[in-house]
Order: C-alpha cells, then sequence, then structure tokens
C-alpha cells in the first residue's frame, strides 16, 4: 500500500510542476522558445515544451498507483517491497531530471554559449532516460513476480 501511496504523491506533484511550468511559458516566451523542436526542411513535427516532461511523469506515476493499489485490493498479492521503493526512486529521479533540462537549456540559451550547460542538460538528459527504463524494467519484474503469486495461489486452491 505504501507504493501506491508514494506514486499518488508523486504523481500530484508532478501535475503541480506541469502547472508552474504551464503558468510560467504562458507569460515569458524564452520558455516556449525553449521547447525541443524536431524539424526536417523547416517544418515542425513534434515540440516538446517544458510542461510535457512533468505531465507524462504525473500520468504515468498515477498509472502506477493505481496498479499497486489494485494488486493489493483486488487480488490480495503482496508487492516486493524492496523492488517497490527502488521503483520509486528511479521515478523521482526520472521527474526531477527531466524537468531540470528545460530550464538549464532555456538559461544557457540565454546566457553566453558556454558548453558546460550543454553538457550538464545532455547528463541530464541521459540520466532521465536511464532512470526511466530502469525503473520500468523494475516494475516489469515486479509485476512478473505478483502474476506468479496470482497463478500459484488460483491453482493451489484447485
Amino acid at each position: 500500500m505504501l507504493p501506491a501511496k508514494l506514486f499518488a504523491g508523486l504523481s500530484a506533484a508532478s501535475s503541480i510542476c506541469a502547472a508552474l511550468f504551464w503558468l510560467f511559458a504562458s507569460r515569458s516566451p524564452e520558455a516556449l522558445a525553449s521547447a525541443a523542436h524536431i524539424s526536417v526542411g523547416g517544418s515542425v513535427f513534434f515540440a516538446v515544451g517544458p510542461m510535457l516532461v512533468p505531465l507524462f511523469c504525473a500520468l504515468t506515476c498515477a498509472n502506477y498507483a493505481v496498479l499497486y493499489f489494485a494488486a493489493v485490493r483486488i487480488f490480495h498479492a503482496k508487492w516486493n517491497h524492496t523492488l517497490s521503493i527502488f521503483h520509486f526512486v528511479l521515478s523521482v529521479c526520472f521527474a526531477v531530471s527531466g524537468s531540470l533540462v528545460y530550464p538549464l537549456t532555456a538559461h544557457s540559451g540565454s546566457s553566453s554559449a558556454d558548453g558546460g550547460a550543454f553538457r550538464s542538460a545532455f547528463l541530464l538528459v541521459l540520466l532521465a532516460l536511464f532512470s526511466f527504463a530502469t525503473s520500468f524494467l523494475l516494475f516489469a519484474l515486479n509485476l512478473t513476480l505478483i502474476a506468479r503469486q496470482i497463478v500459484r495461489a488460483h491453482f493451489a486452491t484447485r
């Protein structure tokens, strides 16, 4: 039950961060210019704005909270506590490092052409991607253990 509460809290915190990014981005054109654009031939195909990373984190954490809650309440299965806490820590790492990329790139774009801020932003992106992928793998492992518990409990009663 603790992981469900932790992920619900992280979802609420990420939602607040997304709302703050949206509030400040609507007031400053520099924040809108800091969006990462994927463009080919001058036309923009995809733009990742400053509020989309915390919004994505809020949605994924809400899904994790529901799944952690449902396994305990509906299926009466116990999650591996260590994997659940480590999954939460990696999700926090993803949320923080992914959310800090845009203010860092906006600050480096407005200041001098220093390569240190770019390297820091690149390292934050790598840390965010690594922590997201690792947290997903930990959740998949934990979910596999839960599925094994449910199957064993189902066939043990027959």
